[in-house]
């Protein structure tokens, strides 16, 4: 694995903690209280069939994250790790270019990407799979928005030339909406002058 890689597999399993911390914090916060201190608790425990239930759906997600998780930490070499943002992003690139399935990820590798190539990127994702359908709701304008530098205007123009309405879920796109929205990303993209 490349330096960049180990930088991006890192910062996905960090972004994987991050996730984990929040949904137990959220699951702590629905359920009612529950404790083991004699002095602090009621005489019984008692759980609505729909707080079992959101029991459950935190361990399942939970337990989703940690396998995801052990993947990537599995990935990492035992030695010491550095890479620097302009690696990771590069990595980042790559990675979105060949087709990100999950649409966190995908948010995540537009975060670490400036809008001139990671709309590259993105473009060559559009043109070579129909990954963009594993997206869920996720909505092009959404997703063009999370790139470093994005401006509203540029997003709006960019869709407006795809012909896409900023809400337009990116799973509904069918293979021309894709082909029109890669286009207009790609000249859109600002090229580097450097």
């Amino acid at each position: 694995m490349s330096r960049d890689a180990r930088g991006w597999t890192a910062l996905q399993a960090a972004e994987l903690m991050r996730a984990a911390d929040a949904l137990l914090l959220d699951g702590l916060t629905r359920l009612p209280p529950i404790t083991a201190d004699p002095a602090g608790g009621e005489e019984e425990i008692a759980l609505a069939a729909a707080d079992v239930a959101r029991l459950r759906a935190v361990a399942d997600a939970l337990a989703e994250l940690a396998e995801r998780l052990q993947g990537l930490a599995g990935a990492l070499p035992p030695e010491d790790l550095e890479a620097t943002r302009e690696q990771v992003a590069e990595a980042a690139a790559e990675d979105l270019a060949h087709g990100i399935i999950d649409p966190a990820r995908a948010r995540l590798a537009a975060r670490m990407l400036s809008v001139g190539p990671g709309w590259r990127a993105l473009a060559r994702a559009l043109r070579s799979s129909d990954v963009h359908v594993a997206w869920g709701g996720m909505s092009a304008g959404t997703l063009l928005g999370c790139f470093r530098d994005a401006d509203e205007r540029l997003v709006a123009r960019v869709l407006a030339v795809a012909q896409l309405p900023p809400g337009t879920p990116l799973s509904g796109c069918d293979a021309d909406a894709a082909k029109r929205l890669a286009a207009a990303l790609e000249e859109h993209a600002p090229r580097s002058t450097a």
